[in-house]
C-alpha cells in the first residue's frame, strides 16, 4: 500500500535527499510502493507556521490516499502540540500508522499507548526547541548589548562585509568576522543627510540618484518594469522611502540598535563594533526631522479614493498609471514624466468613465470598490459636480467642447 514521506524541516539529521532515500529504501524492503514525497526544506515544525507540504500529506492522509508515513524520527515531522492533535485524528479516523525507520519502530496513533507516546514525543520535541530558541535569543542579547553584529541578512547600505573562510570541511564555509566602510556608499549618505538638512525632499535625491545610476545593495529587484533607462536592467530602485530608512538608522552613527531602538547602557548609547559614517549629533537632527510627525500629509490613511491605483499602464512606455486629482478635471490617471522619462503619449484619463466601464465589464461579484469621498474637496463641491448636467462628465468642466 503506498506511503506518504513527511515533511522534512531544517537541522535534519544528514542532508534532506539522503533521508528520502534511506525512506525509499525502507519502503522498498517492506514491498511497499511510494506514491507521494512530501518536503518542506527550511521550514521549521516547531513554529505556527504553514507548511504547505506538510498541508498536503495531512490532505492525503485525510482522504484515504496513503495507509503508512515514513520519517527518519518523530521530530522530524512536527515539534508542536496543536500539529500533533490535528495528526492524531487523522491517524486515528484512517488508522495510519507511523514507521520511524531512524529507530526502527512505529507508533500505532489509533491505541492509547501509541497516541501516548506520540504526545510525549512532541511534548520533549518541543521543549528542545524551545530551549534552543531562548539560548539563540540570549545570544542576541549579549551580542547586542556588546554591538556586536548578530545573523547574517544583506550587506548594509554604506559597509562592507568581512567574511573568513573557514574551509570546505566546516559546518559554515563562511564566517563574518566584521564590517569596514564602503568608501563610495559612504560618501552618498553623507550627501543625503546634508540635502536633507538644507531641506531637500527624499524624494528628489532618490530622482537624483536613480539619474546617475547609484544602485541599491545587490542591486537585483523583484520588479522587472522598476527600472530607469539610465540603469541596467534589473536594477532595483531608489525610493524616498528607501533612503529614509538609510538616514534614520542608527547605524550609520556607529550605535548599535534593536528591534529599532537604540540599545543603551547606563544612560549612554552603545557603540557598534563597526566605524561610523555620520557623527551622533547628526544623525540625532536626521531622526527629529524625518520622524516629526508634521511631515506626515494630512490625509494620510484616508480611505481609497483610486480604485485603480496601481493596476492601470501607459499604452506608449507601459509604465504604470499614477493617480492625479485636479481643479477642473477632477480625479484621473496619468502617465507621470519623473517616473517614465521616455514616454512621448502623456496618457491621462478622467477616472469617473474608466472605473464605471471597467465595474460594467467586471466578472468579479459586484465590481470593483467604490471610490470615497475625495478629502481634498468638501461635500457641497463632490456633490454639485457630480449631479450638475453642465459639466463634462471627461474632463468635469462647464465648457464641454474642450472634450469634444
Amino acid at each position: 500500500m503506498p506511503p506518504g514521506l513527511p515533511p522534512l524541516g531544517p537541522g535534519q539529521q544528514g542532508p534532506q535527499p539522503d533521508q528520502q532515500k534511506t525512506a525509499r529504501k525502507y519502503a522498498e524492503d517492506r514491498g511497499w510502493r511510494v506514491v507521494a514525497e512530501f518536503k518542506d526544506e527550511h521550514m521549521s515544525a516547531f513554529r505556527k507556521i504553514e507548511r504547505k507540504d506538510f498541508e498536503a500529506l495531512l490532505q492525503a492522509a485525510s482522504d484515504g490516499k496513503i495507509d503508512v508515513i515514513i520519517a527518519r524520527h518523530q521530530d522530524r515531522l512536527l515539534r508542536h502540540p496543536e500539529t500533533y492533535s490535528r495528526l492524531l485524528e487523522i491517524c486515528v479516523r484512517r488508522n495510519i500508522p507511523i514507521h520511524l525507520y531512524g529507530s526502527g519502530g512505529f507508533l500505532d496513533l489509533s491505541t492509547s499507548q501509541g497516541g501516548f507516546m506520540g504526545m510525549m514525543n512532541t511534548a520533549i520535541a518541543w521543549q528542545e526547541s524551545a530551549i534552543r530558541s531562548e539560548r539563540v535569543r540570549a545570544a542576541v542579547e549579549r551580542n547586542t548589548r556588546a554591538g556586536k553584529r548578530t545573523g547574517g541578512g544583506s550587506r548594509p547600505f554604506g559597509y562592507k562585509i568581512i567574511r573568513h573562510d573557514q574551509g570546505e570541511g566546516a559546518r559554515r564555509r563562511w564566517r563574518i568576522v566584521g564590517e569596514e566602510i564602503e568608501p563610495a556608499e559612504a560618501e552618498l549618505i553623507k550627501e543625503a543627510a546634508t540635502r536633507v538638512l538644507r531641506g531637500e525632499s527624499l524624494r528628489s535625491i532618490a530622482l537624483d540618484w536613480n539619474k546617475r545610476g547609484i544602485k541599491t545593495v545587490g542591486a537585483s529587484s523583484t520588479k522587472p518594469n522598476d527600472v530607469r533607462t539610465d540603469q541596467d536592467r534589473g536594477a532595483r530602485v531608489w525610493h524616498g522611502s528607501m533612503i529614509r530608512r538609510v538616514l534614520v538608522s542608527a547605524r550609520i552613527a556607529g550605535l548599535r540598535e534593536h528591534h529599532g531602538e537604540v540599545i543603551t547602557q547606563d544612560g549612554e548609547p552603545v557603540k557598534a563594533a563597526w566605524p561610523a559614517i555620520i557623527s551622533s549629533e547628526e544623525h540625532d537632527r536626521l531622526v527629529g526631522l524625518l520622524r516629526d510627525e508634521s511631515r506626515r500629509p494630512a490625509n494620510y490613511g484616508r480611505p481609497r479614493v483610486y480604485p485603480l491605483a496601481g493596476l492601470l499602464r501607459c499604452g506608449s512606455c507601459d509604465g504604470k498609471l499614477i493617480t492625479y486629482l485636479q481643479r477642473k478635471q477632477g480625479r484621473g490617471y496619468g502617465c507621470r514624466k519623473d517616473e517614465n522619462p521616455d514616454c512621448d503619449a502623456r496618457v491621462r484619463i478622467a477616472a469617473e468613465p474608466l472605473e464605471a466601464y471597467v465595474e460594467g465589464s467586471s466578472s468579479i461579484s459586484g465590481g470593483i470598490p467604490k471610490p470615497s469621498r475625495s478629502p481634498n474637496r468638501t461635500t457641497t463641491e463632490w456633490r454639485a459636480s457630480e449631479k450638475s448636467p453642465t459639466r463634462c462628465a471627461i474632463c468635469r468642466s462647464k465648457r464641454t467642447r474642450r472634450c469634444g
